[in-house]
């Protein structure tokens, strides 16, 4: 449902599941993503700061770390929350030549969020080069969801850094808006 960008759907899902297991990570991560593009961004921002707090490597290091620490990653790009972007780009960057896969989901090639972050920052050719590569991975892969964010991001990454898109950014944007509706995608 995430991928279909249908996450008003989800949340009623993972608050029961958060009111029997609160201190799953997991599902406390998804409902901080769900929330953080369903206009609840003030039960994003707390999961957020929470981690922010207590520092990231209260994150327990376990077999869903760095499912969890991209979890994070998406929240603070989705909310343009610069301190957790700053915070959490060094720990993610040694990872960012692999793919983040926990058996059950996969968030994709590392190097995307490194280059989110980035653009989040305004470091943009640190951006630029991650996404071209993220979005190298993925299209190798096949990974169209993945394409398609990664599309976005490139072209969010040029508007960031020009205030503006020229015709390379609208093709940008144009090519991952036919990805989604040849898929249904949400993005």
């Amino acid at each position: 449902r995430s991928f279909a960008g249908r996450y008003a759907e989800v949340i009623p899902l993972l608050e029961a599941a958060l009111e029997t297991t609160p201190d799953a990570i997991a599902y406390r991560a998804a409902h901080a993503i769900s929330c953080s593009v369903t206009g609840r961004e003030d039960d994003a921002l707390a999961f957020l700061l929470d981690v922010l707090r207590s520092g990231f490597d209260s994150v327990p290091t376990d077999w869903t770390w760095i499912t969890t620490v991209i979890g994070y990653a998406v929240v603070a790009i989705e909310l343009e929350h610069r301190e957790a972007a700053a915070a959490l780009r060094p720990i993610i960057e040694p990872y960012a030549d692999q793919v983040a896969f926990t058996g059950g989901t996969s968030q994709g090639y590392i190097g995307a969020y490194v280059g989110k972050l980035a653009s989040l920052l305004g470091e943009h050719d640190v951006a630029d080069t991650s996404l071209r590569r993220a979005l190298e991975v993925h299209r190798s892969f096949g990974w169209t969801y993945h394409e398609a964010t990664t599309l976005v991001a490139l072209a969010t990454s040029q508007r960031r850094r020009t205030g503006t898109l020229d015709a390379r950014g609208e093709a940008l944007l144009a090519a991952a808006t036919s990805i989604a509706e040849e898929r249904g995608l949400g993005i």
